[in-house]
């Protein structure tokens, strides 16, 4: 019981952690755009033209990786992990994501593996112990 608990704990953590991977990137490809210092605004602040820059990430995300969202994005971290100029119709600026196609999967693995030695450690010693083991000896009050 302990195990499938334990199994449950890592799947679900890790799962929390590729969906905010998944929902953060278009903001954070936004951030990198608005950083670049020959960026022409045309007209809109910063943060609309941010958001306009993220909006169009996961619009390119949905319709190339369909059904986009967190499919999208990992399908498309797996297959190329980049955008070339011209992907992102709001933006000039190429990207290659650091941890793309074969490497991704590598990191996944990883992150899984040390998440399951770390919950491991904790929730393995709950467990019952076996029959014919040792319990722990009780102190009998004799006075």
């Amino acid at each position: 019981m302990v195990l499938l608990g334990t199994t449950f704990l890592v799947a679900f953590t890790w799962t929390l952690s590729i969906v905010k991977e998944a929902g953060d990137f278009p903001a954070d490809y936004a951030d990198r755009v608005v950083e670049d210092r020959r960026l022409d605004l045309k007209g809109a602040t910063k943060d609309e033209y941010r958001a306009i820059v993220a909006n169009d990430v996961r619009a390119w995300v949905d319709s190339q990786y369909a059904p986009g969202g967190v499919i999208g994005y990992v399908s498309w971290v797996t297959a190329s992990g980049q955008f070339v100029k011209g992907d992102i119709a709001s933006a000039r600026t190429p990207y290659r994501h650091p941890h793309r196609k074969g490497l991704w999967l590598i990191r996944c693995g990883l992150s899984v593996a040390l998440l399951a030695f770390g919950i491991g450690s904790q929730t393995f010693g709950l467990r019952e112990p076996r029959q014919g083991t040792a319990s722990p000896r009780k102190d009998n009050d004799e006075s």
